[in-house]
């Protein structure tokens, strides 16, 4: 019986390192980019993302800061309604000093 000879049997060729078409013409789309995802950026483009991220993060602090605003003032103006804030004492006149006589 002859022996099956196969494409990665002919001389020159390895086995390790036989493809098909297939995946040469996949080997040949693939780039370091492709592989990655990286593409090369302008500073323009990351002094935007660096501009956009730092607004989001201040409009972030300014957000929370007048929701603590607005808690703290709804819970002054229900402990006011509460506790009524007491009358005044009226003011007593100031005394004036007495002079010693030499």
């Amino acid at each position: 019986m002859p022996a099956v000879r196969n494409d990665y049997e002919k001389p020159g060729i390895s086995p390790a390192f036989f493809v098909d078409h297939k995946e040469f013409q996949l080997m040949e789309k693939m780039n370091e980019h492709s592989v990655f995802g990286t593409k090369p950026k302008t500073p323009q483009t990351r002094a935007e993302i660096t501009d956009s991220t730092s607004r989001a993060i201040i409009q972030e602090e300014a957000d929370e800061r007048a929701a603590l605003t607005r808690k703290l003032r709804e819970a002054r103006l229900e402990m006011e309604a509460k506790n009524p804030a007491p009358a005044t004492p009226k003011r007593k006149p100031p005394v004036t000093p007495k002079f010693r006589k030499y």
